[in-house]
């Protein structure tokens, strides 16, 4: 699976909660990772809403169902979006589970779209070879 920014909330935290039997691997770009940081600029959300749809949460719940991921990070961001991303990644280091971070320095979000530089296609190329590998490893069946 391949998701950017809000699926982060949406598809990410639905599948490390149950994860799929044919879910192979995970390509996150750019993703908000938890909703903890946005809680107080949209205080509508229940702690209830905040905790659900926070994939910092079902990393911490369920360790074990985490695929092989890569987590693909834009330099220029906003804060909120690259905040969750390095407590994502803190909290998957400290549970020990390989999750692969990958940084565009000078990337807006949304690079793959609108930076048009070498960085964004080499970044582009390593996660189709992530893909590659992990589908073609992938037992049969997945």
């Amino acid at each position: 699976m391949w998701l950017c920014s809000a699926g982060g909330p949406t598809a990410l935290t639905a599948l490390l909660q149950t994860v799929p039997e044919w879910l192979t691997c995970v390509a996150a770009y750019y993703p908000l990772m938890d909703m903890y940081g946005l809680a107080s600029e949209l205080p509508d959300l229940s702690p209830e809403t905040v905790r659900q749809y926070s994939a910092m949460n079902h990393l911490k719940s369920n360790p074990a169902n985490v695929p092989p991921m890569l987590v693909v990070k834009a330099g220029l961001d906003r804060p909120f979006f690259n905040d969750s991303i390095d407590r994502f990644m803190q909290e998957a280091t400290n549970q020990r589970i390989p999750v692969e971070l990958v940084t565009h320095p000078d990337g807006q979000h949304a690079f793959d779209l609108f930076n048009d530089d070498e960085v964004s296609r080499k970044i582009i190329r390593n996660t189709l070879s992530f893909f590659k590998l992990h589908l073609e490893t992938a037992p049969a069946g997945k």
